[in-house]
């Protein structure tokens, strides 16, 4: 949403979040000596702190921004992954348990005889496709060790579990660092001139011009919903799954056990996760609506975690 063709000279950030601000340090870490970076967030609105689960591409953007894993990880209660472990998805008794790995240089003779087996069970023929047996990925989680070694050579892939409001809080820091100006209030009114913003009202400073907006605002969309009165496009026919329930639980074992993966499980109405933080466990149900009220979800949820009602 510009009002220029040309490169911005100051760019405004419409909210926070991991959204806002991973957008906000990403410019920062590329533009901040030429161009004026702000970003205004509503302290009225909260961020959804449960456990959350990345790839591979967060470990490379984080590289990007030139910010190491000791400078967040320890505040945002994160952990490795190195993989999913899905169960209960399907009803072949063969692939009732299902492992996927993240792809590291450790794999590259492993991982073509991975796909060359899985293209003789395509053709009909019996061979080996479980990953566990090819991956380094899946030996890794199920001896609970670290990805990060220097005695193994090469690359290795991996992700990370954090806690999603810490991690906007440790973006925010690592972004203020790089000069970007934090506005804590409320957009008031959003200024539209031949289908671009052009300014925003807000409760907490002058008039915000730029010749760049980005609406990291969610689901509010304050400057593509409200100001520029765009619609969001509805995928309710194909997303089935579309309500969640989270309960965290304490851990029953030491840290040191924790094993590096996500763990996904088929449930009656949806599949709920599980990913281990070094402070807790975030557990959560994803569901159809269609079928499963929030009551019955929290309940099967509960039931399959063996905590009571009175649990929080």
């Amino acid at each position: 949403m510009t009002n220029s063709t040309q490169q911005p000279e100051s760019i405004v950030i419409v909210g926070g979040g991991t959204a806002g601000w991973m957008c906000a340090a990403y410019l920062a870490a590329k533009w901040s000596k030429r161009y004026h970076i702000t970003l205004i967030e509503s302290a009225q609105i909260g961020t959804v702190g449960v456990g959350e689960g990345s790839t591979p591409f967060l470990k490379q953007f984080f590289a990007e921004l030139g910010w190491q894993e000791s400078d967040w990880m320890p505040a945002c209660d994160a952990t490795y992954k190195t993989g999913i472990e899905f169960s209960n998805w399907t009803s072949n008794e063969r692939f009732k348990r299902y492992f996927h790995p993240f792809f590291s240089a450790l794999d590259l003779d492993t991982a073509e005889h991975f796909f060359a087996n899985c293209n003789q069970l395509r053709k009909g023929k019996n061979a080996a496709v479980r990953p566990e047996q090819f991956f380094s990925a899946a030996t890794m989680a199920e001896a609970a060790v670290s990805p990060v070694s220097t005695s193994l050579g090469g690359d290795i892939d991996y992700a990370y579990h954090f806690d999603a409001s810490k991690l906007a809080g440790c973006l925010r820091n690592f972004a203020v660092q790089q000069s970007v100006t934090h506005l804590t209030g409320n957009v008031l009114n959003v200024q539209c001139t031949n289908g671009h913003v052009t300014q925003l009202e807000t409760d907490c400073s002058a008039p915000l011009t730029a010749t760049l907006f980005i609406d990291c605002s969610g689901f509010r969309g304050l400057l593509m919903k409200q100001g520029l009165g765009q619609s969001l496009q509805s995928y309710q026919d194909c997303l089935f799954n579309d309500r969640a329930v989270a309960i965290p639980t304490p851990h029953n074992s030491p840290l040191q056990a924790i094993t590096p993966q996500t763990r996904s499980e088929g449930l009656s109405c949806g599949w709920m996760w599980n990913i281990p933080l070094t402070s807790r466990i975030g557990n959560g149900y994803v569901y159809s609506s269609q079928f499963c009220s929030p009551e019955q979800a929290e309940a099967e949820l509960r039931l399959r975690l063996n905590i009571s009602d009175e649990t929080p």
